[in-house]
């Protein structure tokens, strides 16, 4: 039984980072919720956010990750402001602050952004995904037209399922293809047994935790500055914490969503639209070549594609976090 459950572990849990990524750094980041408000949409809703930057700055809505929630964005709080850029980042339905919502489905995400953005004040914006984000994201490039969406960008990005899953291991393959869309209810079960999980220990407890699977389980060279930074480690804790708030299951309902059929086609994206599409080849969460076939399958004169050798899931995320939010600003 041993074997079995080691199994299901790996394919439906197989790293931290599918939670979030965190850049290396000597101060602490900010694991208060005081950025984060909800909004009341036109249907009755509440939608979850945090912001994070200036204020004042350029706006970017930001899409969390697998499962994530809107304190993701922590990581943006210091590069944002001195570029001058406002991060605004938004939950998805059962996730965080913001109301699980029956039937959901990402067609109708853009809706929400458009909502939170009228109340907000935000007349044109920008959009940033990284990891299981990017279906989010891929789906207000669908919408918006140019008027208010003036650019894109996805960091080691989740692309649609028919794809599939070649290129990163078996385990983490059959966890994307088959423990998200047809076993949710085992698929939760697991994540409450993981450290980020178990919420009935207290925030030292579950940290102490994660550090020692961290410790036994971090080997690429790119991953080990920061699956063993303890800074890193408690934001993931934190905003596990936000993300499982309203039940584990629906944080994996959201991953049910990401793993099946959209609702849209990439050939819907606006091709005036300036998209960045980051990743790393040594990518074991997200196949780098979901970034690789966006490209081809999106054929806007505007989407450029990054690969980056050597790199990891976090890496890309963390290494070139001051390239890819300066081409965002860039544009707005």
């Amino acid at each position: 039984m041993t074997a079995i459950f080691a199994f299901f572990k790996n394919i439906l849990f197989p790293s931290p980072v599918s939670l979030t990524s965190i850049p290396i750094q000597t101060t602490a980041y900010r694991y208060d919720t005081d950025s984060s408000a909800t909004h009341t949409l036109p249907d009755g809703r509440q939608l979850g956010y945090a912001q994070y930057g200036l204020l004042t700055g350029k706006s970017i809505f930001y899409m969390h990750g697998l499962p994530g929630s809107r304190l993701e964005a922590a990581i943006f709080d210091d590069v944002a402001k001195a570029m001058g850029a406002r991060m605004i980042a938004v939950e998805r339905p059962g996730c965080g602050l913001s109301d699980p919502c029956p039937g959901w489905t990402l067609r109708r995400f853009p809706r929400d952004i458009e909502s939170l953005a009228g109340s907000l004040g935000v007349q044109s914006f920008g959009v940033l995904g990284l990891s299981g984000g990017g279906p989010a994201v891929l789906a207000c490039a669908a919408y918006f037209p140019k008027e208010k969406l003036k650019c894109a960008c996805l960091v080691s990005a989740l692309g649609p399922p028919d794809i599939g899953y070649a290129g990163v291991p078996l385990l983490q393959r059959s966890g994307l293809a088959i423990g998200y869309p047809y076993f949710p209810g085992l698929t939760t079960w697991w994540f409450e047994q993981q450290p980020t999980g178990r919420l009935d220990l207290s925030d030292e407890d579950r940290l102490a935790l994660l550090t020692r699977v961290c410790k036994q389980h971090t080997k690429h060279a790119k991953d080990i500055p920061i699956f063993l930074n303890e800074k890193f480690l408690r934001l993931q804790i934190v905003t596990a914490k936000a993300a499982f708030a309203q039940g584990v299951r629906h944080a994996v309902h959201d991953g049910t969503i990401s793993c099946t059929r959209w609702g849209f086609d990439l050939e819907d994206i606006r091709k005036d639209l300036p998209l960045q599409i980051w990743c790393g080849t040594d990518d074991s969460s997200v196949p780098f070549n979901h970034s690789v076939q966006m490209k081809h399958r999106m054929t806007g004169k505007d989407v450029v594609l990054t690969v980056k050798e050597g790199e990891t899931h976090a890496s890309v995320e963390i290494n070139f976090m001051k390239e890819y939010l300066e081409g965002i600003v860039g544009y707005l």
